[in-house]
């Protein structure tokens, strides 16, 4: 590629990503392309299946993948022009996300909407109690293992016992 550019284009909302090559493609010829763009949003917010419509182009299939870190949930509705496809048969789980939908697409006129929405924290605990019992003194020392699933957790609360009143320190 020698060059690229994002031009206007008549629909206000749309643009045009324009790339020149460094020398002409020839007949017969095949060329691969890899384009990324990123997108933010807010988890529960809905968005649209991005669509990267080619133009001049006379015949147009292929696959979407929609992979998500594990503690988020992903659900996909007002589906148009996509047939599901087996995720098994598409690429790999990647580290921290991993395979939720795959379809198949023939012609540039498909639409969905996904919806996301973060899973909440699973955790559990494991505890160990020592307690020191002196003539007149209790001591309680709690060894708590935290595992944590899904999403994160920044704050804990304990519920203490009772019989602890005000002699906490």
């Amino acid at each position: 590629v020698a060059n690229w550019r994002i031009l206007p284009h008549a629909q206000k909302e749309q643009k045009f990503l324009e790339i020149v090559f460094k020398r002409s493609v020839l007949k017969d010829e095949e060329v691969a392309m890899e384009i990324v763009m990123e997108q933010e949003f807010e988890p529960g917010q809905s968005l649209l299946l991005p669509s990267l419509k080619a133009e001049n182009v006379q015949y147009e299939s292929g696959t979407i993948l929609l992979l998500s870190p594990r503690d988020m949930e992903l659900r996909v509705q007002e589906v148009k022009g996509l047939a599901e496809h087996d995720i098994a048969l598409i690429g790999e789980n990647s580290g921290e996300f991993i395979k939720r939908y795959a379809y198949r697409f023939e012609g540039s006129d498909y639409q969905g909407k996904i919806t996301t929405e973060l899973k909440q924290s699973e955790i559990s605990v494991k505890t160990v109690i020592n307690l020191l019992v002196e003539d007149d003194w209790l001591n309680f020392g709690y060894f708590l293992t935290f595992k944590i699933d899904f999403a994160g957790s920044d704050t804990f609360y304990f519920r203490l016992p009772a019989t602890l009143g005000k002699n906490l320190d």
